[in-house]
């Protein structure tokens, strides 16, 4: 195995690690549309930052970047969606 595909390896790995860790809550949190114990802001700062990786693995051509991170906004960002959504409006998101 030579440093490059042990590089990519790294890559593919780490992003459906990343993935993975999203599904669980986003289906839990769509199943129960409980958001109490979610932060909206984090979710906000998560999402911009996952577009700005997207972005990067665009300019850098690193389709693991790519990949992985748009699969992974496209998790998190419904549950982004589903804090605003579902919140208690007697509290403010932030």
């Amino acid at each position: 195995m030579t440093d490059a595909d042990l590089i990519s390896m790294i890559g593919y790995v780490s992003g459906v690690m990343t993935v993975a860790s999203f599904i669980p809550q986003a289906l839990k949190t769509y199943a129960t549309k409980d958001v109490s114990g979610l932060s909206f802001l984090m979710y906000s700062f998560f999402n911009l930052g996952t577009i700005g990786w997207i972005t990067y693995g665009y300019l850098r051509a690193s389709y693991p970047l790519m990949i992985f991170n748009s699969i992974t906004f496209l998790f998190a960002f419904p549950v982004w969606f589903m804090i605003i959504k579902y919140h208690n409006k007697e509290t403010p998101l932030l």
